[in-house]
């Protein structure tokens, strides 16, 4: 499984609310890959998971297939951990 976070530069305070997630994440499930939505490869993730807001936590098998996605919204650190058990 592999977790992705696309997102672009927010407030401070939202910014640290998902940086501490993000941190949770890694310490309990595993590595998180954080891409910007305005690069090149985030912008083309975005049009393959059909994300639309961001920050995004997208959840895909190894082979690229979408498992969960959290648009816009913080999912807790029980969501993603399921998304990645299923």
């Amino acid at each position: 499984m592999k977790i992705l976070l696309l997102g672009k530069a927010h407030t401070h305070a939202q910014s640290r609310e998902y940086d501490h997630l993000t941190q949770q994440i890694i310490a309990e499930i595993g590595p998180v890959r954080s891409v910007s939505a305005n690069s090149r490869d985030g912008i083309a993730l975005m049009q393959l998971y059909d994300v639309v807001q961001t920050p995004a936590y997208v959840v895909t098998r190894d082979d690229g297939t979408l498992v969960a996605v959290w648009q816009h919204r913080k999912p807790t650190l029980d969501e993603v951990s399921a998304a990645v058990r299923s």
